[in-house]
């Protein structure tokens, strides 16, 4: 991991290292490193740049034009047009994969519809990946209103839940609780949004994080010289404890499940 100056940080390491590091995917941290380049670009305008330098490998296309001619994704776009030409006023067989149309509506309300049918069974975890990667982009766009941000922010914690059969316990509460602490920090506690259920949250974090306190802080003792799958068990409950920084105001004013995740949040620092 190198600090070359302000802003942002270069990481490299292991298959095992780079999915503990960076357990919503390479793509996905560095689509976010652009976003936040761009929102920072008067302040730190050298950090376009760097995010130039690092796109993610695997794009999502917003026009028909923006696909690359002669590929095969190119072929196939054309092929859809084709079909859809073919029975003008009808939607084309289901046969996997997110609709286009979905992907570009601006409300998530066709969307959540869809979401309700048996077309999903179709769907792979990548389309589920890329669900997510969309639905957290809106659910963060402040072009959006108040409820359609909330909306956009449950369906990603959808897409969430449908890719814990390839995760751990572990990753998936650390992908849901970056949402469910944004829409907290955002949108504020609420008892009757399970998103926004600050107590809730707290909870199921304790309960993933695999070892008792005292322990952990054992291990973070001397977690260079540590086996990988150590180093890695503690990279898990960095990720699940860092989206809660933000609402440490928050967590001072609550019971016992409070103080226990503060007590396990002063540990972040010591964390790989």
């Amino acid at each position: 991991m190198l600090f070359p100056e302000a802003g942002y940080a270069l990481i490299a390491g292991t298959e095992a290292f780079m999915r503990a590091a960076v357990p919503e995917g390479i793509d996905e941290a560095r689509a976010r490193f652009g976003r936040y380049a761009r929102a920072m670009k008067k302040r730190r305008p050298y950090l376009l740049g760097i995010a130039a330098a690092y796109p993610p490998v695997h794009e999502a296309w917003s026009r028909p034009g923006d696909v690359t001619p002669g590929t095969a994704t190119a072929h196939q776009t054309q092929r859809g047009a084709e079909l859809r030409m073919t029975a003008p006023g009808t939607a084309p067989t289901p046969c996997g994969g997110i609709p286009r149309r979905l992907l570009d509506a601006p409300s998530p309300a066709e969307l959540e519809r869809y979401l309700l049918t048996s077309a999903t069974e179709a769907w792979s975890q990548p389309d589920w990946v890329q669900l997510r990667v969309l639905a957290v982009g809106r659910m963060q766009s402040p072009a959006l209103t108040r409820e359609t941000r909330l909306r956009w922010g449950h369906l990603a914690l959808c897409a969430i839940s449908e890719t814990a059969r390839s995760q751990t316990p572990q990753q998936t509460t650390a992908d849901s609780t970056r949402v469910r602490a944004y829409l907290i920090l955002e949108f504020g506690m609420s008892d009757s949004d399970a998103a926004r259920d600050l107590p809730a949250l707290c909870s199921e974090i304790l309960g993933n994080l695999g070892v008792p306190l005292e322990a952990a802080e054992r291990l973070a003792e001397d977690w260079r010289s540590a086996p990988g799958e150590q180093m890695l068990r503690l990279r898990r409950i960095k990720n699940m404890l860092t989206p809660l920084l933000p609402l440490q105001a928050l967590l001072k004013k609550g019971g016992p499940a409070f103080q226990e995740t503060r007590d396990w949040m002063k540990l972040i620092p010591d964390l790989p």
